[in-house]
Protein backbone atom coordinates (compact mmCIF):
# COMPACT_ATOMS: atom_id res chain seq x y z
CA UNK A 1 0.00 0.00 0.00
CA UNK A 2 1.13 3.52 -0.76
CA UNK A 3 2.50 5.31 2.34
CA UNK A 4 0.73 8.52 1.29
CA UNK A 5 -2.60 6.71 1.33
CA UNK A 6 -1.90 5.39 4.82
CA UNK A 7 -1.15 8.90 6.11
CA UNK A 8 -4.41 10.22 4.63
CA UNK A 9 -6.34 7.35 6.19
CA UNK A 10 -4.80 7.95 9.60
CA UNK A 11 -5.60 11.66 9.46
CA UNK A 12 -9.19 10.94 8.43
CA UNK A 13 -9.49 8.44 11.27
CA UNK A 14 -8.16 11.07 13.66
CA UNK A 15 -10.80 13.47 12.42
CA UNK A 16 -13.55 10.91 13.00
CA UNK A 17 -12.29 10.14 16.52
CA UNK A 18 -12.07 13.87 17.26
CA UNK A 19 -15.63 14.37 16.04
CA UNK A 20 -16.89 11.56 18.26
CA UNK A 21 -15.03 12.91 21.31
CA UNK A 22 -16.32 16.42 20.59
CA UNK A 23 -19.95 15.31 20.16
CA UNK A 24 -19.99 13.04 23.21
CA UNK A 25 -18.26 15.66 25.36
CA UNK A 26 -20.66 18.36 24.20
CA UNK A 27 -23.79 16.32 24.88
CA UNK A 28 -22.66 14.92 28.23
CA UNK A 29 -21.10 17.95 29.85
CA UNK A 30 -21.24 21.03 27.69
CA UNK A 31 -18.05 22.92 27.01
CA UNK A 32 -15.57 20.88 29.03
CA UNK A 33 -11.87 20.08 28.53
CA UNK A 34 -12.92 16.84 26.81
CA UNK A 35 -14.94 18.82 24.27
CA UNK A 36 -12.05 21.20 23.69
CA UNK A 37 -9.68 18.24 23.24
CA UNK A 38 -12.03 16.76 20.63
CA UNK A 39 -12.16 20.09 18.80
CA UNK A 40 -8.37 20.36 18.92
CA UNK A 41 -8.05 16.84 17.50
CA UNK A 42 -10.38 17.77 14.64
CA UNK A 43 -8.42 20.95 13.94
CA UNK A 44 -5.07 19.14 13.98
CA UNK A 45 -6.39 16.47 11.62
CA UNK A 46 -7.66 19.08 9.17
CA UNK A 47 -4.32 20.91 9.24
CA UNK A 48 -2.53 17.59 8.75
CA UNK A 49 -4.72 16.73 5.76
CA UNK A 50 -4.05 20.14 4.22
CA UNK A 51 -0.29 19.74 4.70
CA UNK A 52 -0.35 16.20 3.32
CA UNK A 53 -2.32 17.31 0.27
CA UNK A 54 0.02 20.25 -0.31
CA UNK A 55 3.06 17.99 0.03
CA UNK A 56 1.53 15.47 -2.36
CA UNK A 57 0.90 18.21 -4.93
CA UNK A 58 4.45 19.50 -4.53
CA UNK A 59 5.82 15.99 -5.09
CA UNK A 60 3.78 15.70 -8.31
CA UNK A 61 5.16 18.99 -9.62
CA UNK A 62 8.75 18.11 -8.70
CA UNK A 63 8.35 14.69 -10.32
CA UNK A 64 7.21 16.31 -13.56
CA UNK A 65 10.20 18.66 -13.53
CA UNK A 66 12.64 15.90 -12.69
CA UNK A 67 11.69 13.75 -15.62
CA UNK A 68 10.15 11.03 -13.50
CA UNK A 69 6.64 10.01 -14.49
CA UNK A 70 4.07 11.12 -11.85
CA UNK A 71 1.73 8.53 -10.40
CA UNK A 72 -1.53 8.47 -12.32
CA UNK A 73 -4.92 7.87 -10.80
CA UNK A 74 -6.47 4.43 -11.07
CA UNK A 75 -9.98 5.82 -11.21
CA UNK A 76 -11.94 5.04 -14.39
CA UNK A 77 -12.98 7.57 -17.02
CA UNK A 78 -10.37 10.19 -16.14
CA UNK A 79 -11.83 11.05 -12.73
CA UNK A 80 -8.44 11.40 -11.06
CA UNK A 81 -6.42 14.51 -10.32
CA UNK A 82 -4.16 13.93 -13.31
CA UNK A 83 -6.99 13.93 -15.86
CA UNK A 84 -7.19 16.66 -18.44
Amino acid sequence: MDPHTISFELLLAGQVVGTLVFAVGLFLGGLTPVTVAGGALILLSIVGLALAAFGDEARDVSAERGGREPVRSRLPFGLGRGSK
